[in-house]
């Protein structure tokens, strides 16, 4: 592993040690899904100035070029995440899962409380990176997961292994059906809706993948989106390869 990727791990690490990781890492969700510093501390519900200093510690802390920002033209100045700053936005979310991972082995009792949870088998997997990539067969659906490499030995995990993928509702995004997403590591799923709840607090979603596969989503309410998120509806499920965490039976 690189000198520079184990420094964007050690950051992770302490970002998380720190409880700092989610605030981090929400603001490069925003910062990569807007294209714009002022809009994803907008839609954080932040100031400029303190979205400013955040990124600026980021920077700091790995030393590196996290955000490259272009100004002027007739659209505005527009800036997006460096492939640095997408390496630590993928990181952040592993360390995240890593340490969900972490609190249910300690205690065995322990239950998810995410909503979705799937048997699946293992047929790929691949650890020559410093994110490993692993295949599950999901009844008849091949999900892309990214775990840390220690994760594999922890759990014991070898090809044909039988595992749980745990997917939290609100991690689930959804997109109108044919629509190519901008991600193209983003495992993309199509779907139909066979429930939608809406209210002004949000939507419960539940998904049907196949005749034996649902999944159900949480998200925030907004009436732009209730000319394609309607009960019988085709759309696609994008699930970011981080945010599946990997279980296994003792």
């Amino acid at each position: 592993m690189s000198e520079s990727n184990q420094q964007l791990e050690a950051l992770a690490r302490r970002l998380d040690q720190q409880r700092r990781l989610d605030k981090r890492l929400r603001l490069l969700d925003a910062l990569a899904g807007t294209g714009s510093l002022t809009a994803a501390a907008s839609l954080l519900g932040i100031s400029y100035k303190t979205a400013w200093n955040h990124l600026r510690e980021l920077h700091n802390a790995c030393g590196e070029q996290l955000v490259e920002t272009s100004t002027g033209g007739v659209g505005g100045g527009f800036s997006h995440l460096t492939e640095r700053g997408e390496m630590l936005r993928r990181l952040l979310r592993l360390q995240r899962q890593h340490s969900r991972q972490q609190l249910a082995e300690k205690v065995p009792a322990l239950r998810f409380s995410a909503r979705n949870q799937l048997a699946a088998r293992i047929c790929a997997l691949n650890s020559d990176d410093v994110i490993a990539r692993i295949d599950l067969a999901v009844a008849g659906i091949v999900l892309r997961s990214h775990i840390t490499r220690s994760s594999i030995d922890r759990l014991g995990l070898t090809v044909g292994a039988g595992v749980y993928a745990i997917i939290k509702a609100s991690t689930l995004d959804l997109a109108p059906a044919g629509s190519q997403p901008s991600n193209t590591e983003v495992n993309v799923i199509p779907a139909r809706i066979l429930r939608c709840d809406s209210s002004a607090h949000g939507r419960e979603i539940e998904l049907a993948l196949n005749d034996k596969t649902s999944l159900t989503a949480a998200r925030r309410f907004m009436p732009a989106e209730e000319d394609w998120l309607y009960t019988g509806a085709q759309v696609q499920v994008l699930i970011h390869p981080e945010e599946i965490m990997l279980a296994t039976t003792a």
